[in-house]
């Protein structure tokens, strides 16, 4: 037996160039647009927290990535 499952990845992409790095201004916005998304896409309201491994920073050689993950189960066939 197995479970299938569809998987959903939300990358907002902030440019880092070397050396100066992103802004946090703009890693601030990607943030927040992830946790929106985040938010919408399962349901979470604004007043309650999100778990604490919702949301990931991925460091890239040029770009920093916020973003998230979220599995769902694919209906019975």
């Amino acid at each position: 037996m197995y479970t299938e499952r569809t998987t959903t990845r939300r990358d907002f992409v902030v440019d880092a160039p070397p050396p100066a790095g992103a802004p946090a201004a703009e890693i601030a916005t990607a943030w927040s647009a992830a946790e929106r998304a985040y938010r919408d896409m399962k349901g979470i309201p604004d007043d309650e927290p999100l778990p604490p491994t919702a949301i990931t920073f991925r460091p890239h050689p040029n770009s920093i990535v916020v973003g998230f993950l979220v599995e769902h189960p694919v209906p019975d066939r």
